[in-house]
């Protein structure tokens, strides 16, 4: 295996360079203010003074001479590296912006590059490809931003597309921002999401292949080495090489191997359940259990029934013996059919229904199998009845699957039937499947977020171990930290209770980078139950990574196999998570390529920031994406990432934004 990054090194000729600054504002130059960065150009001044002739708060500079510019300097860069950096950068630009768009941007990368595709389908919009820049330490990286940002062939007035916001605008062969433009003025718009969903201006998504990926930005690298650079070079040694120990490290084999049923262990999670069964059954009595079909189509139901209970093809066995738990032919008082046209009334219904077949029958457990004649994700924000229904469901405590019979029937439904077995083995309290390690006894919580509106809420999940079994689930809304606090609390307390003991540390997963707010109410926690104990936050990347990239140059500059940590900084690392475990599959089907995830670890004490300690927080992250049981698929981001996730999402579309806490919304995955 060699592995190459997406980077590439350069050198600047001289520290010795040109700085201009003013304070007269520009859209493109770096906007700082005097307090702070003052004292530090003094620090490397070589010649010249600094001095101003306004009070305000705020001054501007470039490495290239901009109009409002009017102050030279010359400093030393080597004795700072966000100025040798910004150096860089400027000097890209300068030669850059004569055969690219250029887009200063403010997200993640340093310059963005636009140029246009030889077409596009829609009438109307022009096409183009963007590749990001990211200048860090001695190296420059390339990725693809996109590879079909729309842009208007005619101007357009107050930023609107038929009622719906743009938020950019080419101009004069930058794209630039709303907030610095002129408002009274038409531009050449972006099309913003609201727009390309208003105009249906949607494309096929391109889904993840490495070997294009890589063709793609090496024909960038090439095109950007072919120019020449005022006090700078860019080297042609092509891509860096990672070095095994230096630059990346594989997480422990054992994270790999999940065990089921009679112990019984496989690496691939649909060959486990199909040749062993779930490891763990659901704890309830299955003789009491009785599916209640809500549904509105007969033929719908039947087709399904039968699947359940004898199987489709050989792919999918039946419900029974695939993950152990019988069904039987319902009665007729127990099920429900409602009619299409009355469907916003069916959360009602239900809920009578539950409640009635509750008293005839109170020693029964439930699952409700619901038909529904559209999914979640056509569902729109003024559609509630899927949520209703889903909120009347659990505050009856009754765990469900929700269906789109319109893919009942169709060629690719038996591929959906084993996730939506497991889904009821685990909403049930089952376990599908667990790691084939011993179980460490640790306490993590995950924290994600979801918007609703103008607001924002947060879902967590709590596990006590890595067996991936749910000790509790909370919501509350985004910036209320007093939740926040009280959530770790509970979980601290909860841990103490259940096991007699106190965790040796708190490990956090993370929807964002925490602020000073978020590290203090961990703390305060802590101290409120009289805790010192380390905490470890992990930030996980919402967005799959692919700013920083490797690729196995043995592997047709391929996607590198799966558990594979490549250190970016000493707190960053980018975890390669996807379905490759060997070097080459054994059945010759290629893996299912997947980007990797970003992690970002803060420990509370620099004294446990040891390899040993990264490199098993790294695991855990990993492990726990092999317990995602709404899928047979391994997922790159863990259940404690997505899992908050969806009950945020749930949570922020429930009536009056609240979750019913009970056995079922607090032991089981409902969510998923």
């Amino acid at each position: 295996m060699k592995l190459l990054s997406n980077g590439f090194e350069y050198k600047v000729i001289s520290d010795k360079v040109a700085l201009y600054y003013g304070e007269q504002p520009h859209p493109f130059a770096k906007k700082v203010t005097k307090a702070k960065y003052v004292s530090i150009l003094e620090s490397v001044l070589i010649d010249g003074s600094i001095s101003f002739k306004e009070t305000s708060e705020f001054f501007y500079f470039a490495f290239v001479p901009l109009e409002g510019l009017n102050n030279e300097l010359t400093i030393d860069i080597g004795r700072n590296k966000s100025l040798k950096k910004e150096f860089v950068k400027w000097k890209l630009y300068n030669v850059l912006k004569n055969h690219f768009i250029i887009d200063f941007t403010k997200y993640g990368s340093d310059l963005s590059l636009y140029k246009k595709n030889p077409s596009s389908q829609w009438q109307n919009w022009d096409s183009f490809s963007s590749y990001n820049l990211i200048i860090r330490g001695w190296e420059i990286h390339i990725s693809v931003g996109s590879r079909n940002t729309l842009i208007s062939k005619a101007t357009v007035q107050n930023f609107t597309v038929k009622g719906f916001p743009a938020y950019k605008a080419l101009v004069d062969g930058h794209i630039q921002h709303k907030e610095t433009l002129e408002q009274n003025v038409d531009y050449h718009v972006l099309a913003s999401q609201e727009i390309r969903i208003n105009e249906q201006l949607i494309s096929r998504p391109v889904l993840p292949n490495y070997s294009n990926y890589f063709k793609d930005i090496s024909t960038t690298y090439q095109t950007l080495i072919s120019y020449e650079y005022e006090g700078l070079v860019l080297l042609k040694d092509g891509f860096k090489e990672l070095m095994s120990g230096r630059d990346y490290f594989p997480v422990a084999r054992d994270y790999n191997v999940m065990k089921f049923k009679d112990g019984h262990t496989n690496i691939n999670a649909a060959n486990g359940m199909k040749m062993a069964g779930p490891f763990k059954g659901p704890s309830i009595d299955l003789k009491n259990l009785e599916f209640i079909f809500i549904y509105p189509n007969k033929e719908k139901v039947t087709e399904l029934f039968y699947c359940f209970r004898n199987g489709k093809t050989a792919y999918y066995p039946g419900l029974e013996r695939y993950v152990d738990i019988p069904i039987r032919q319902p009665s007729k008082e127990i099920v429900l059919k409602y009619d299409y046209n009355n469907f916003e009334n069916l959360p009602e219904l239900v809920n009578n229904h539950i409640q009635s077949v509750k008293e005839q029958m109170p020693n029964k457990i439930f699952f409700a199998i619901v038909l529904l004649p559209k999914s979640k994700k056509d569902s729109s924000e003024g559609d509630v009845e899927y949520y209703e229904l889903k909120k009347v469901l659990i505050e009856n405590e009754v765990p469900s699957q929700f269906i789109d019979e319109r893919e009942i029937g169709t060629n690719n439904f038996v591929y959906w039937l084993p996730n939506i077995s497991i889904a009821i083995q685990a909403k049930l309290g089952g376990v599908p499947w667990k790691l084939n390690r011993q179980e460490d006894k640790e306490l993590i919580v995950g924290f994600g977020d979801a918007t609703e509106s103008d607001q924002r809420f947060i879902g967590s999940t709590v596990f006590f171990d890595n067996s991936g079994k749910l000790k509790a689930n909370n919501f509350f809304q985004r910036d209320n930290l007093v939740a926040f606090k009280q959530s770790l609390k509970e979980s601290i307390l909860n841990y103490i209770q259940e096991n007699a003991q106190r965790p040796e540390r708190l490990i956090i997963h993370y929807y964002k980078i925490p602020g000073a707010k978020e590290k203090d109410a961990v703390l305060y926690a802590l101290k409120d139950i009289g805790l010192d104990i380390p905490y470890v936050i992990v930030t996980i990347n919402d967005t799959k990574a692919k700013d920083f990239i490797a690729f196995d140059e043995s592997y047709g500059n391929g996607m590198p196999m799966s558990g594979l940590a490549w250190r970016i900084s000493q707190e960053e690392f980018i975890l390669f998570n996807n379905t490759r475990y060997e070097e080459w599959p054994r059945s010759g089907k290629p893996a299912k390529q997947e980007y990797p995830i970003k992690l970002k670890i803060w420990f509370s004490n620099i004294h446990h920031r040891s390899e040993p300690n990264i490199q098993k927080v790294i695991g855990q992250v990993f492990e726990f994406s092999r317990m995602y049981w709404k899928s047979i698929h391994q997922q790159s981001k863990p259940v404690t990432a997505t899992y908050p996730e969806m009950i945020a999402k749930y949570g922020s579309q429930f009536p009056d934004y609240s979750i019913p806490k009970n056995q079922l919304t607090q032991n089981t995955p409902w969510f998923i």
